[in-house]
Protein backbone atom coordinates (compact mmCIF):
# COMPACT_ATOMS: atom_id res chain seq x y z
CA UNK A 1 0.00 0.00 0.00
CA UNK A 2 2.79 2.27 0.68
CA UNK A 3 4.58 1.62 -2.65
CA UNK A 4 1.10 2.56 -4.43
CA UNK A 5 0.76 6.13 -1.86
CA UNK A 6 4.60 6.70 -3.42
CA UNK A 7 4.49 5.97 -6.79
CA UNK A 8 1.25 8.04 -7.29
CA UNK A 9 2.59 11.01 -5.07
CA UNK A 10 6.11 11.04 -7.52
CA UNK A 11 3.75 10.94 -10.58
CA UNK A 12 1.32 13.74 -9.44
CA UNK A 13 5.04 15.73 -8.23
CA UNK A 14 6.62 14.87 -11.70
CA UNK A 15 3.72 15.73 -14.18
CA UNK A 16 3.08 19.41 -11.76
CA UNK A 17 6.78 20.06 -12.75
CA UNK A 18 6.76 19.05 -15.96
CA UNK A 19 3.62 21.51 -16.63
CA UNK A 20 5.45 24.01 -14.74
CA UNK A 21 8.90 23.80 -16.37
CA UNK A 22 7.42 23.61 -20.06
CA UNK A 23 5.81 27.01 -21.07
CA UNK A 24 4.66 25.33 -24.47
CA UNK A 25 1.84 23.69 -22.64
CA UNK A 26 0.41 27.21 -21.83
CA UNK A 27 0.69 28.92 -25.24
CA UNK A 28 -2.38 28.74 -27.10
CA UNK A 29 -1.27 30.65 -30.23
CA UNK A 30 -1.65 28.85 -33.95
CA UNK A 31 -1.20 29.60 -36.92
CA UNK A 32 -3.17 27.46 -39.50
CA UNK A 33 -1.19 24.91 -41.34
CA UNK A 34 -2.66 26.56 -44.76
CA UNK A 35 -0.72 29.44 -44.83
CA UNK A 36 0.70 30.70 -47.88
CA UNK A 37 3.73 32.53 -48.32
CA UNK A 38 6.55 32.72 -46.04
CA UNK A 39 6.38 32.58 -41.97
CA UNK A 40 8.79 34.06 -39.82
CA UNK A 41 8.32 33.59 -36.06
CA UNK A 42 10.31 35.16 -33.28
CA UNK A 43 9.96 34.18 -29.79
CA UNK A 44 10.46 36.46 -26.98
CA UNK A 45 13.33 34.68 -25.91
CA UNK A 46 14.89 35.47 -29.56
CA UNK A 47 14.93 32.59 -31.34
CA UNK A 48 13.74 32.55 -34.73
CA UNK A 49 11.87 29.99 -36.88
CA UNK A 50 11.20 29.85 -40.71
CA UNK A 51 8.53 27.90 -42.22
CA UNK A 52 8.00 28.19 -45.97
CA UNK A 53 4.28 27.12 -47.19
CA UNK A 54 3.29 22.94 -46.61
CA UNK A 55 5.67 23.01 -43.71
CA UNK A 56 4.38 22.17 -40.30
CA UNK A 57 4.05 24.97 -37.98
CA UNK A 58 5.84 24.50 -34.46
CA UNK A 59 3.49 25.82 -31.64
CA UNK A 60 3.49 29.33 -30.83
CA UNK A 61 4.71 30.81 -27.63
CA UNK A 62 3.00 33.35 -26.62
CA UNK A 63 4.00 36.82 -26.86
CA UNK A 64 6.17 36.07 -30.07
CA UNK A 65 6.13 38.49 -33.11
CA UNK A 66 5.05 37.00 -36.49
CA UNK A 67 5.85 38.31 -40.11
CA UNK A 68 4.49 37.15 -43.33
CA UNK A 69 6.41 37.28 -46.59
CA UNK A 70 4.04 37.42 -49.75
CA UNK A 71 0.91 35.20 -48.32
CA UNK A 72 -1.47 34.95 -45.88
CA UNK A 73 -2.19 33.16 -42.99
CA UNK A 74 -4.93 33.13 -39.90
CA UNK A 75 -3.95 33.21 -36.20
CA UNK A 76 -5.76 32.37 -33.49
CA UNK A 77 -5.14 33.10 -29.43
CA UNK A 78 -6.52 31.65 -26.18
CA UNK A 79 -7.46 34.27 -23.33
CA UNK A 80 -4.54 35.54 -21.44
CA UNK A 81 -1.96 34.96 -24.69
CA UNK A 82 -0.78 37.49 -27.31
CA UNK A 83 0.53 37.35 -30.50
CA UNK A 84 1.80 40.88 -32.62
CA UNK A 85 1.75 39.97 -36.00
CA UNK A 86 4.05 42.75 -38.64
CA UNK A 87 3.11 43.77 -42.08
CA UNK A 88 4.41 46.86 -43.82
CA UNK A 89 5.53 49.08 -41.00
CA UNK A 90 1.94 47.80 -39.54
CA UNK A 91 2.05 45.54 -36.35
CA UNK A 92 -1.26 43.91 -35.15
CA UNK A 93 -1.71 42.54 -31.87
CA UNK A 94 -4.15 39.61 -31.30
CA UNK A 95 -5.04 38.28 -27.96
CA UNK A 96 -7.46 37.47 -25.36
CA UNK A 97 -8.93 34.84 -27.82
CA UNK A 98 -9.08 36.81 -31.08
CA UNK A 99 -8.24 35.61 -34.41
CA UNK A 100 -7.68 37.16 -37.70
CA UNK A 101 -6.34 36.44 -40.93
CA UNK A 102 -3.44 38.74 -42.45
CA UNK A 103 -2.72 38.52 -46.12
CA UNK A 104 0.91 41.03 -46.68
CA UNK A 105 1.97 41.38 -50.27
CA UNK A 106 4.95 43.58 -51.11
CA UNK A 107 3.14 46.52 -52.09
CA UNK A 108 -0.44 46.15 -49.69
CA UNK A 109 -1.95 44.03 -47.21
CA UNK A 110 -5.28 43.21 -45.60
CA UNK A 111 -6.13 42.15 -42.00
CA UNK A 112 -9.50 40.77 -41.57
CA UNK A 113 -10.93 40.23 -38.00
CA UNK A 114 -12.52 36.90 -37.65
CA UNK A 115 -12.82 36.41 -33.98
CA UNK A 116 -12.95 39.45 -31.24
CA UNK A 117 -10.55 42.41 -31.82
CA UNK A 118 -7.60 43.67 -32.73
CA UNK A 119 -5.28 46.24 -31.67
CA UNK A 120 -2.83 48.16 -34.88
CA UNK A 121 -0.50 50.55 -34.98
CA UNK A 122 0.06 52.02 -38.35
CA UNK A 123 2.89 52.89 -39.62
CA UNK A 124 2.58 56.52 -38.38
CA UNK A 125 2.25 55.03 -34.96
CA UNK A 126 -1.12 55.65 -34.77
CA UNK A 127 -3.65 52.47 -33.16
CA UNK A 128 -6.67 51.57 -34.33
CA UNK A 129 -8.93 48.71 -32.65
CA UNK A 130 -10.22 46.86 -35.57
CA UNK A 131 -13.48 44.69 -34.63
CA UNK A 132 -14.56 41.53 -35.57
CA UNK A 133 -15.58 41.03 -38.68
CA UNK A 134 -14.30 43.99 -39.83
CA UNK A 135 -11.32 44.41 -42.43
CA UNK A 136 -8.33 46.95 -42.46
CA UNK A 137 -6.05 47.87 -45.65
CA UNK A 138 -2.71 48.37 -45.27
CA UNK A 139 -0.63 50.36 -47.36
CA UNK A 140 3.36 51.26 -46.81
CA UNK A 141 4.38 54.30 -44.64
CA UNK A 142 5.23 57.41 -46.40
CA UNK A 143 8.82 57.46 -45.82
CA UNK A 144 10.08 61.06 -46.61
CA UNK A 145 13.94 60.51 -45.43
CA UNK A 146 15.93 58.21 -44.50
CA UNK A 147 16.57 57.14 -41.41
CA UNK A 148 19.71 58.51 -39.59
CA UNK A 149 22.44 56.20 -38.40
CA UNK A 150 23.50 54.98 -34.87
CA UNK A 151 25.53 57.88 -34.68
CA UNK A 152 22.66 60.45 -36.01
CA UNK A 153 24.81 60.98 -38.82
CA UNK A 154 22.96 60.95 -42.21
CA UNK A 155 23.37 57.48 -44.63
CA UNK A 156 27.07 56.99 -46.03
CA UNK A 157 30.54 57.01 -45.08
CA UNK A 158 32.93 59.86 -46.13
CA UNK A 159 35.80 58.40 -47.80
CA UNK A 160 38.81 60.17 -47.05
CA UNK A 161 40.50 62.96 -49.92
CA UNK A 162 44.19 61.17 -49.34
CA UNK A 163 43.13 57.32 -49.31
CA UNK A 164 45.30 55.87 -51.91
CA UNK A 165 43.87 53.67 -54.90
CA UNK A 166 43.23 49.96 -54.63
CA UNK A 167 46.46 47.53 -55.34
CA UNK A 168 45.86 45.40 -58.13
CA UNK A 169 48.32 43.04 -57.47
CA UNK A 170 47.45 41.92 -54.44
CA UNK A 171 44.73 40.52 -55.24
CA UNK A 172 44.64 36.79 -55.59
CA UNK A 173 42.18 34.75 -57.88
CA UNK A 174 40.98 31.15 -56.93
CA UNK A 175 38.93 28.91 -59.83
CA UNK A 176 35.52 29.35 -59.46
CA UNK A 177 33.36 26.05 -58.83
Amino acid sequence: MRRKNLFCLSLFVGLFVLLICNPLGYAKVTAQPDFQGTLLVTAPDGKIDMFDEGEAVSPIVSNSAIEVFGGNFTVTTEAGDSVTCACLNHKMTVSGGASAKLACEEESGILKVLKGSVLLTDAQGKEHTIPEGREYPIKPGSATEAPPTAEGAGPGTPVPADLPPPDSRSIEASPSR
